[in-house]
C-alpha cells in the first residue's frame, strides 16, 4: 500500500523546492536510512551515482543552501555517494516513502520539472531506435513492482499529461517495471525539464544530444 503525507506545517510551507528534490532523487538512486536499532533519532538521505560527480557536487550545494550536513565518499570502485547527517526533515521523508520499513511511492509525490529533471538525470535512458527511421526511446528507469508503476504511470499523465508506457525489466529485478515515454511527447518531455541540459552536469549533455540530433523526433 503506498504511504501518504507526513509533514508538520513548516516543511509543508516553507520547502516545497527542498521536497521536489528529494522526491526527484527518491525516484531514482536515492535512499533514506532511519537505523533506530543502532541508536539513531532521526533519517539521513543519501544518493550514489557512477556516472556524475558535478551531479553529486549540485546535489551538495543544494543541501547546503538549506544548512544540511554532508560528506561524499567513494563506496566502490565506480561509485560515489553523497550522505548527510541525521536531521529530522529527513525522518519526515522517510515516514513519508517508507511503509513497513519499505519503499514506496507516496500518493502525494511530487511529478514537477524539477523531480522530473534529476529523475531523468539519475536513472533516465535514452537511445535511437537500430532501424534508422524510428525516433528515439526514452525510459524511465523504476525499481516498482506493477502496481507502483501504474500509479506514476496514471499520475505523469494526471499531471504533465504525459503518456508512458510500462515494459518489464528483463534482468535485475525481472517483477518490477520501468516506464516508457509515448514517442508522440517527446518534444513535450524536453520542453517540462528543460530544452537545454543543465549547465552543471556537462558530461550527462548526451541525454539531450541524442534527442536533438535525431531529425525524426521532429516529424
Amino acid at each position: 500500500m503506498r504511504g501518504g503525507s507526513y509533514f508538520p506545517p513548516l516543511f509543508s510551507v516553507t520547502m516545497v523546492d527542498l521536497i521536489e528534490l528529494i522526491d526527484g532523487c527518491l525516484l531514482g538512486d536515492g535512499c533514506l536510512a532511519l537505523r533506530r536499532a543502532s541508536g539513531w533519532r532521526n533519517a539521513r538521505f543519501g544518493f550514489a551515482s557512477t556516472r556524475s560527480l558535478t551531479l553529486l557536487k549540485q546535489l551538495q550545494s543544494w543541501l547546503e543552501y538549506y544548512g544540511f550536513r554532508y560528506q561524499i565518499r567513494d563506496i566502490g570502485t565506480d561509485y560515489q555517494q553523497l550522505v548527510t547527517g541525521l536531521d529530522p526533515f529527513f525522518t519526515a521523508m522517510w515516514r513519508r516513502w517508507y511503509r513497513n520499513g519499505k519503499k514506496t511511492i507516496p500518493q502525494d509525490v511530487r511529478l514537477t520539472p524539477l523531480s522530473l529533471l534529476l529523475w531523468y538525470l539519475g536513472d533516465g535512458t535514452i537511445s535511437n531506435d537500430k532501424r534508422k527511421w524510428g525516433k528515439s526511446e526514452l525510459y524511465l528507469a523504476s525499481v516498482w513492482p506493477v502496481e507502483e508503476a501504474k500509479f506514476l504511470q496514471q499520475k505523469l499523465l494526471d499531471e504533465q499529461d504525459l503518456h508512458f508506457g510500462l515494459v518489464r525489466r528483463k534482468t535485475y529485478r525481472p517483477e518490477h517495471y520501468n516506464l516508457r515515454l509515448s514517442r508522440s511527447d517527446l518534444s513535450k518531455f524536453f520542453t517540462i525539464i528543460g530544452t537545454k541540459p543543465p549547465a552543471w552536469v556537462p558530461e550527462l549533455s548526451y541525454k539531450w544530444e541524442v534527442f536533438y540530433q535525431n531529425p525524426k523526433n521532429f516529424c
